[in-house]
């Protein structure tokens, strides 16, 4: 059992968004299911590199930049049941519109139906996101779990009743197996009804950027991405988590995203320098953390590169805390 201070993070997603410290701090409490939290929060924060309980989420574009805190409601419970019922709470607490409402409870059937597998499946069974700056709203639920031979066919089974038109969802599917394993499946809502399902993965070591078959060049532009993120550094398969989006109405891909493990490379210049230059090749908006990120009021979990079916790209990175004692209070 971690424990986490939440209060820098906190004060920097307020400082971001222009929003009241105090209302940060509440909306963190309905992610992460605590509250009137008191002070230490336990959690276990850091069971993968992007796991931890509380993240902000910071999505670089063209227009400007989109801020959402991303959290894990289960973090401080003991058990997978308990896990359950606190991301289900969260849901409740967030969801945007009825409609929204049932796709994500048809998304949560793709979790483990009976309580022994769901003790063998990962502690974030579902994590939830709501914006700082908009109307956004997102679940993710884990998709690796029991057998690795039947995590297609159950996505695949899922998609049929997300989506209008899964065709395109059920030929990356095809197209990915034997390539890599699912880490989740989710659903994005950016306000309006509109919701797209987001399907991730991670590469097998022997499988290539080339060979995924991805629209719109995006393997050689993740590709370039790499070369500037990476450069003479070093990154196992491991530390790369691909995603698809795709439109929930007509069921086409909606957009493309390669995300990184800081903590998995060692960088030859700092991340300020390697970031900015993201920025500036791509026309994107500064996301304004870097001073945070060098004082150690938070750290980088995830770094990701994204292309949309219009050809925009964006820079979305996750900050977590650093520090090992949590608390929700002190941020206001």
């Amino acid at each position: 059992m971690q424990r986490l201070d939440a209060a820098p993070l906190l004060v920097l997603a307020a400082r971001l968004s222009g929003r009241a410290p105090g209302a940060v701090q509440a909306l963190a409490e309905h992610l992460l299911q605590v509250p009137n939290c008191p002070s230490p929060f336990p959690g276990r924060a850091a069971r993968a590199h992007d796991a931890a309980a509380l993240q902000l989420s910071v999505t670089c574009q063209r227009g400007g930049r989109t801020l959402r805190l991303l959290g894990d409601p289960g973090a401080a419970a003991d058990n997978a049941a308990a896990r359950l019922a606190a991301g289900m709470a969260a849901i409740a607490a967030s969801c945007p519109s009825p409609d929204i409402a049932a796709r994500c409870g048809t998304l949560l059937a793709a979790l483990p139906a009976d309580v022994l597998a769901r003790a063998t499946a990962p502690d974030a069974l579902v994590r939830v996101a709501t914006g700082l700056n908009g109307p956004d709203f997102a679940i993710y639920v884990s998709a690796a779990w029991g057998e690795p031979a039947a995590d297609w066919a159950r996505l695949a089974a899922t998609a049929h009743t997300l989506l209008e038109e899964p065709a395109a969802f059920l030929a990356m599917v095809d197209a990915l197996r034997g390539l890599g394993r699912p880490v989740a499946l989710g659903l994005e809502s950016t306000g309006g009804g509109s919701a797209r399902l987001i399907l991730s993965w991670r590469l097998a070591a022997t499988a290539h950027l080339a060979t995924l078959g991805l629209p719109w060049g995006a393997a050689q532009a993740f590709a370039g991405f790499l070369r500037r993120v990476v450069a003479a550094g070093t990154l196992a398969s491991s530390g790369l988590v691909l995603s698809a989006g795709f439109a929930a109405d007509e069921g086409t891909i909606s957009d493309v995203k390669l995300d990184i493990c800081p903590p998995c490379i060692r960088q030859a210049a700092p991340w300020r320098n390697i970031l900015t230059a993201l920025t500036i090749d791509h026309g994107l908006a500064d996301p304004g953390v870097y001073p945070a990120i060098e004082a150690r009021a938070a750290a980088l979990a995830s770094i990701g590169f994204g292309l949309d079916a219009a050809g925009g790209a964006r820079l979305d990175l996750c900050l977590k805390t650093r520090q090992a004692a949590m608390s929700l209070a002190g941020a206001a």
